[in-house]
């Protein structure tokens, strides 16, 4: 919690900003617009004082520290979640808590290739590849294998390439009995 709180005439003068959505005691919200400005702003290089200040704020009202923490705050936002983080709800009534699947640094994201290397790791002697072309082909080969031969116990004990027939050939015939 911050420790300044506005009193009546700064909570005007700030809510008279057209970024400010709203004000309170101790806390400003700011537009969608102004977020995404200040976080490509920053990574262009300007400072958080000298955004703020550009938009309009009076820095000695809201406080330096305040202006860092929340140019901090939107950065980590957007590197994780992109424009997306700031406009898609991840928390409050209604909201699930969490971001979309399909988010960048989700890390479920990552199971596939996480075991594909895992196993790649456990199955193939990579340590002796002398070139960074022989470790090219060791992947290239166990990907292949993998695919191709590797029968996998989750997938009804088939490999991922006829798996993946499988069930193409199943789509395929509920397409076929739903159209009739």
């Amino acid at each position: 919690m911050s420790k300044i709180i506005f009193n009546e005439h700064q909570r005007r003068q700030i809510e008279a900003n057209p970024y400010v959505v709203s004000v309170s005691d101790r806390s400003i919200q700011y537009t969608v617009d102004f977020k995404l400005k200040a976080v490509q702003d920053n990574l262009k290089g300007k400072g958080p004082s000298e955004i703020f200040k550009a938009a309009g704020f009076d820095i000695e009202i809201i406080g330096l520290s305040k202006i860092q923490s929340a140019i901090h705050r939107w950065k980590k936002i957007y590197q994780i979640h992109g424009e997306k983080g700031f406009t898609e709800e991840r928390r409050g009534k209604g909201s699930t808590g969490r971001p979309p699947m399909s988010r960048r640094g989700n890390c479920l994201d990552n199971a596939p290739m996480e075991s594909f290397f895992g196993h790649f790791k456990d199955e193939v002697d990579y340590k002796e590849a002398e070139s960074l072309a022989d470790l090219h082909t060791l992947v290239l080969e166990y990907m292949n294998h993998y695919n191709h031969t590797r029968k996998q116990w989750t997938l009804k004990k088939m490999t991922p390439a006829s798996y993946r027939s499988h069930l193409i050939v199943l789509c395929k015939i509920k397409f076929l009995q739903n159209a009739n």
